[in-house]
């Protein structure tokens, strides 16, 4: 993590990265052997959550992530955001 970045910067570095197709790329920067997710249309590995992700990138390329607000503090992980297409 860069010097100041907390969770919040970082979830939405993710995301953003993620959003515009470089998933691969945005897992490999961020991701940890630690990572959980709780989207119950995946199995509960990176792995799996990844290859959803880059499967929804290909099929998706033009789309972009929108944060339309965050929770105001550096420790928080959680922006709201919305994704459109371009």
């Amino acid at each position: 993590m860069a010097e100041g970045e907390g969770n919040k910067d970082i979830v939405i570095s993710f995301l953003k990265m993620a959003a515009s197709g470089k998933v691969r790329e945005a897992y490999l920067k961020f991701v940890g052997a630690a990572f959980r997710h709780h989207n119950p249309f995946f199995e509960g590995s990176a792995e799996a959550l990844m290859a959803g992700m880059e499967e929804n990138a290909l099929q998706n390329p033009n789309k972009v992530l929108e944060v339309k607000r965050d929770c105001r503090r550096p420790t928080c992980g959680c922006p709201f955001s919305r994704t459109t297409q371009a």
